[in-house]
């Protein structure tokens, strides 16, 4: 089952980048490092973590389906460490070798 991303999720996630990429670009150099750094980065930020965690809570229940129906997926890409050493042992075990760890 293929997941599907519509042209606004995709806006979704790009717009907050490109709004970030370009005031770096324009308002930096515009403005000058230490008024960005020191004036401009601490007022922005608490208003890019709501954006994040919305962004976030949006993107997972409007793919809240897939996740559940796809439920070995998701907790393989949950956890990338733990499916390495499982594929690890997998591949030993077809060799007829065991995984200590």
């Amino acid at each position: 089952m293929p997941i599907h991303i519509t042209d606004w999720q995709n806006h979704l996630l790009l717009q907050p980048f490109a709004g970030g990429l370009l005031t770096r670009l324009i308002l930096r150099p515009l403005m000058g490092r230490e008024w960005y750094d020191h004036k401009f980065i601490p007022v922005i930020s608490p208003l890019t973590l709501v954006a994040l965690l919305f962004t976030i809570i949006v993107m997972f229940s409007l793919q809240g389906n897939n996740i559940v129906n796809l439920s070995s997926r998701t907790s393989l890409a949950a956890s990338p460490g733990k499916s390495s050493i499982i594929s690890s042992e997998n591949r030993l075990a077809k060799q007829g070798l065991t995984f200590s760890s």
